[in-house]
């Protein structure tokens, strides 16, 4: 027959091992990743759809001077990626209003004959 000092030496470690497997369990149970539009997890990761894309031309020499698009969503980081053919430049932008982006090549400008490919990459 079990005595009470016995009882106590089997229920204190039975009830330790269920109180931290059950915080353990609750810790990993809430471990959950939000949908968003770029980064790590297990969630879907989708485009941006680029429209209203515009180039800002200098007429004296034909050269693209800058770029302006929209965004159907918001972002955060944005370049635009400008290629020749031979070449592509990587162009910072810069946020202008609502989900607007206006990208400079002033460094590296391209000339409008040679512009072949423009791709956008953007982060939320």
């Amino acid at each position: 027959m079990w005595g009470y000092r016995q009882f106590l030496q089997v229920l204190i470690p039975v009830l330790t091992v269920l109180i931290v497997s059950s915080v353990a369990f609750a810790m990993m149970a809430s471990n959950t990743v939000p949908p968003s539009r770029a980064g790590s997890g297990a969630n879907t990761i989708s485009g941006y759809a680029v429209t209203n894309v515009k180039y800002d031309i200098d007429d004296g020499n034909d050269t693209i001077i800058g770029i302006r698009f929209d965004l159907d969503h918001s972002a955060r980081i944005v370049y635009a990626k400008l290629s020749d053919g031979n070449t592509t430049y990587l162009y910072n932008c810069s946020l202008q209003s609502g989900n607007t982006w206006s990208c400079s090549p002033a460094n590296n400008p391209i000339s409008v004959k040679d512009a072949i490919d423009l791709q956008v990459v953007a982060a939320q």
